[in-house]
């Protein structure tokens, strides 16, 4: 009698099966071995030919597990199955890899963590570098278009510009799959469009083939046993050794996920606010346990603010830290998943606005000390709230200093710097000046605007701070305006502008004096009189200085208001 013959049909692959089924991953060749389908249960007839009656079923061992593996087999194919399709009909058959990974060692769960991860990121290294290409293509339109406008202004008056932004093609990468089989694993990446440059980032093992028609990557295996824990490895890639921190926490007894939570909590509240990352803690051994941190950049800062045990080791050079905790014995569990989803809509709406008893000074301070930690647009408000408040003289250092604690460590604070410029501006100290005159050599930033604000407030640094984009000629007059509009602060620093070895320069620092010249600047303008070779700039020096004596005999020696 011939053999039964099932045809399974796979997302366009055809497996077929006699007596037995033999699966394939897409994009895959068929996986080693079959397992044996077992027949029907025997049928036994009767003596006397009454109808037959089913035998007992045999309970065998050996056929059990050979069906719980052809089924775990069978659902492994499904969901491979899935991620293919989801992959290549997102991005297209040539623009996806293939990855099996062999030889890979135990337990499956923690491999399979691994290796996404580590497939993700080399996936991400083009959609990253997409990202940076189109900002500095952008920045390029930007730059040529401003330099274009400024010439055909003849360096006079206020000038517009438009230029193009152009917007990266490289969509987010996804990375599907999982295991198939004892020691392989096959995942679906994409988009990716040069293959051999994706499998030199995969870092997961040794590229054994390369199939560039079926955009697959054979690789063997090279994670080591026990297999890393894929956070802590991306701490040390992407803060360095030097920024990780090591800690090691005794006397830490009590029921081991409650007091994981509750070490947790109390490691973030060590640095609070600057986005730390903590891997951990897990227990190690009883009462014992480990975590992992970083950024950690300050030690002494960071082990000041231990709360909850006392420091029994630090080694700077290894940077471990050991403490002895006093865990506290009634400790709170974990939230659920709906718990943590209620305390974070809680969250999110005290950062929202003020909550009870809480002036909005308050509120914007509790805010800004979250850093990128606060949630989704409270910290755009909390800018746009500062910049139209009165300020409070006695919270002017509270305010700044909590703005520019923020500025410095946020990575949010560039696509917020159009409100946070006027926020510093209303509450404008030493700090904030000296954040802004900083930004003022730091591409990408509005320097304009910085311009604006610092001649609001005007200081030497401030002065300095424009005086250096002076030449550059994007910039020149906006520099020289603020220069102006800061009055007699600025006039030391315009006074060095005149010994320039430029015509040009110095003809501007003339002119800038013109207006805020003070009875310092007669001599030493007058003593350049003799000195100035060019024609053009000994007149309008001279013009200069007409006109500051008659300012002065007019108005006295400092007409401007103290701002």
């Amino acid at each position: 009698m011939p053999r039964p013959v099932a045809l399974w049909v796979l997302g366009g692959f055809v497996i077929a099966s006699l007596g037995c089924n033999q699966t394939t991953a897409p994009g895959t060749n068929a996986a080693p071995g079959t397992n044996a389908a077992p027949g029907p249960a025997p049928i036994s007839t009767p003596a006397g030919g009454n109808a037959p009656v089913a035998a007992a079923p045999v309970v065998d061992p050996a056929v059990n597990a050979a069906n719980k593996a052809k089924y775990e087999q069978n659902l492994a194919q499904a969901s491979l199955e899935r991620a293919y399709k989801a992959v290549k009909d997102k991005y297209g058959q040539q623009r996806i890899a293939i990855v099996i990974v062999d030889g890979v060692p135990g337990p499956e769960a923690d491999a399979d963590h691994y290796l996404e991860r580590k497939i993700f990121k080399a996936a991400y290294a083009d959609y990253e570098a997409g990202q940076k290409d189109a900002q500095n293509q952008t920045e390029a339109n930007r730059k040529a278009a401003e330099d274009k406008a400024v010439s055909d202004s003849a360096g006079f008056g206020m000038v517009w510009y438009r230029y193009k932004a152009v917007r990266s093609d490289v969509p987010y990468p996804q990375v599907s799959g999982g295991p198939f089989g004892t020691g392989r694993h096959v995942y679906y990446a994409g988009p990716i469009n040069d293959l051999a440059a994706f499998g030199a980032r995969l870092k997961v093992g040794n590229i054994v083939a390369t199939d560039a028609g079926s955009r697959t990557l054979t690789i063997q295996s090279f994670i080591p046993t026990p297999i890393p824990d894929i956070d802590e490895e991306e701490l040390y890639i992407q803060h360095g050794k030097e920024n990780v921190l090591t800690v090691d926490i005794n006397n830490a007894e009590g029921e081991a996920d409650r007091v994981a939570y509750y070490l947790e909590t109390q490691l973030k509240e060590c640095q609070p606010g600057t986005g730390l990352i903590v891997v951990g803690p897990r227990a190690i051994s009883p009462g014992k346990f480990r975590a992992f941190l970083a950024p950690v950049t300050n030690l002494k800062d960071f082990t000041a603010r231990i709360g909850f045990g006392s420091i029994a080791d630090l080694d700077e050079n290894t940077r471990k830290l050991v403490i002895n905790a006093r865990v506290p014995t009634d400790l709170p569990r974990r939230p659920t998943a709906a718990e943590l989803a209620e305390k974070q809509r809680e969250e999110r709406e005290a950062d929202e606005h003020p909550i009870k008893n809480e002036t909005e000074i308050d509120w914007a301070i509790r805010v800004l000390k979250k850093g990128d930690g606060a949630w989704g647009s409270s910290l755009r408000k909390v800018l746009k709230a500062l910049a139209v408040m009165e300020p409070d003289p006695n919270r002017l250092d509270d305010v700044s200093t909590a703005l520019t604690n923020w500025a410095t460590s946020s990575t949010w604070a560039w696509h917020n710097s159009n409100d946070l410029f006027p926020a510093m501006d209303t509450w404008s100290t030493d700090k904030t000046t000296r954040y802004l005159v900083s930004k003022l050599s730091d591409n990408g930033w509005n320097k304009a605007d910085i311009l604006k604000v610092l001649a609001n407030h005007p200081s030497e640094a401030a002065a300095r701070g424009a005086a250096m984009l002076m030449t550059d000629r994007s910039l020149a007059i906006s520099a020289s305006s603020a220069l102006r509009d800061m009055g007699p602060v600025a006039e030391d620093t315009v006074l060095k502008l005149t010994q320039d070895q430029h015509a040009s320069m110095r003809m501007e620092a003339y002119d800038i004096l013109r207006t805020i010249g003070t009875k310092k600047s007669i001599s030493k303008l007058k003593s350049n009189v003799a000195k100035e070779k060019d024609k053009a700039a000994r007149d309008t020096l001279r013009s200069a200085i007409e006109d500051i004596e008659t300012r002065l005999n007019t108005e006295g020696d400092s007409p401007f208001k103290v701002k």
